[in-house]
This record gives C-alpha cells, structure tokens and sequence, in this order.
C-alpha cells in the first residue's frame, strides 16, 4: 500500500542516518517490492524464504522487545508490541537459525 511505503520509506531514513543495521527474512513473492528492496533498506541484509516455505506474519526484534506485523480480515495493520527479555530471546534463536539455513540471494 501507497500509505505504508511512505511510513517504510521514512522509518527507514532516520534508521539510516542513526547507521541501525537490519537484518530481514522475507517471503519470496515479496523480492523487488518497494519494502523489500535493498536500495530502500540502506543498512541492511536480505534473505528470502524458499517459495514452499512463506513468511507470513512480518516480525521484528529490537532491544528488550517482539513487535509482530498482522492484517486484521478487512487488511487494516494490527502491530502487538511484547516486552520481554525471555520472548526477544527466543524469536531471536529462531530469527538465527532461520537465517543460517537460508541461501544468501
């Protein structure tokens, strides 16, 4: 949406001017979208997910806290913000091996 890649775009501006790194795993039908583009992720590292093996529910892990990227049914964004050092720890295990056993693009 229109809408959201102003948000990404200016998200990922001022991470850029503060040098914040990411790191993203994305679904394979997401490559060349505005969102998933390295021109439009300074900073960062991409890998896609195998195309029988999609990434729905977009995650992120950011110091002490989980913040996870869902649609509702009529496609309106819904964020859940965890904090907790136990939660951020785990996905960020998975996050981990996760990206070890995907082939770099």
């Amino acid at each position: 949406k229109p809408e959201e890649d102003i948000f990404f775009k200016h998200w990922n501006e001022r991470r850029a001017k503060k040098r914040v790194k990411l790191k993203m795993i994305l679904d394979k039908e997401t490559k060349g979208q505005f969102q998933a583009s390295k021109r439009t992720n300074p900073f960062s590292e991409l890998r896609w997910m195998p195309q029988n093996l999609p990434a729905p529910t977009p995650i992120n892990i950011y110091k002490d806290r989980v913040i996870l990227f869902l649609r509702d049914d009529n496609e309106n964004p819904l964020l859940i913000v965890i904090w907790s050092k136990a939660v951020v720890d785990s996905f960020k295990l998975q996050f981990d091996l996760q990206w070890k056993l995907i082939e770099k693009d």
